[in-house]
């Protein structure tokens, strides 16, 4: 999924609505939801069975729910999602070299807003079923290692890492004075200060992602964290549904929108807990368009 930075909102670091959030508790996406647990033999089937996307631009949440739904349909499985989240910081170090690119929607917009796949328990532990992009059924930390590969790989670089900071830094200098544009200075500090804690005791540098429970904890953390790990039911489609689920709304979460009102109501009428056919044909289509329903 393609990226419109969340911090041209000027969302600043995670602030939650103190008054929101102590006062009502979100619905969590994996709320009365019981993972499988399977043996190894059943979850090669599983994997077997599901299909690589014949199509280049097939979109991940697309393929990660007709692989959910294919895994119950012939197996009985009830798989969790996992989610990768990218923040803009993330975005902006690791896809655009620490430079503000121009795309249709205005400001800078390389890199992915969010990676999905199936999760189910193979004796026990937590494996992701990711067959667009791995040989493999693989853990939840080598998953994310593959997904965060391009950022880590540039951060471990001399020159490609020099190259980001100088652009940084260029940044702060030329923004820090806009009333428009102060947010891109802002970011850029941050992630300036994001790439010198990520540098580990041998002189490598680390990007690793936060556990979340709420799809609010990633809108509301864009500039102290390069990317969240959630985990949903297989009933959830994409960030939308998420953001629907934790404040009623599928717009991006924000301190103002926030409310104790928003949560309690999407709570209420957002919880998935069963396949929608409309999703699954709407995917299937877009990500298996030879197939049918």
């Amino acid at each position: 999924m393609k990226k419109q930075l969340l911090s041209s909102i000027a969302i600043i670091g995670l602030s939650f609505n103190a008054f929101a959030y102590e006062t009502v508790k979100p619905v969590s996406p994996l709320k009365d939801f019981q993972i499988s647990n399977v043996d190894s033999y059943t979850a090669q089937r599983a994997w077997n069975t599901i299909e690589k996307s014949p199509k280049t631009r097939s979109i991940c949440s697309n393929r990660a729910m007709v692989w959910s739904y294919d895994m119950k349909r012939y197996y009985g499985i009830d798989s969790e999602k996992i989610l990768i989240h990218y923040t803009d910081l993330l975005n902006l170090v690791g896809d655009n070299d620490g430079k503000f690119k121009r795309c249709l929607f205005g400001i800078g917009c390389g890199g992915w807003e969010y990676h999905i796949a199936p999760v189910v328990k193979v004796e026990g532990q937590k494996m992701v079923f990711d067959k667009q992009f791995m040989d493999s059924i693989v853990s939840p930390a080598q998953w994310e290692t593959r997904f965060t590969k391009i950022t880590n790989d540039k951060l471990n670089n001399y020159k490609q890492r020099k190259k980001i900071i100088k652009n940084l830094r260029k940044n702060i200098k030329k923004y820090h004075d806009s009333d428009r544009n102060r947010h891109k200075a802002e970011l850029s500090r941050h992630a300036l200060r994001m790439i010198e804690q990520a540098r580990q005791n041998d002189g490598s540098y680390k990007v690793s992602c936060k556990p979340i429970t709420h799809i609010a904890e990633h809108d509301l953390d864009q500039y102290n964290s390069w990317c969240h790990i959630q985990y949903t039911s297989m009933y959830y489609w994409n960030q939308n549904d998420l953001r629907r689920l934790n404040n009623n709304f599928d717009y991006l979460i924000t301190n103002q929108n926030y409310t104790r009102e928003n949560i309690i109501s999407g709570g209420q009428n957002h919880q998935m807990i069963r396949f929608s056919k409309e999703i699954i044909e709407t995917s299937i289509k877009q990500a298996f368009p030879s197939r049918e329903y």
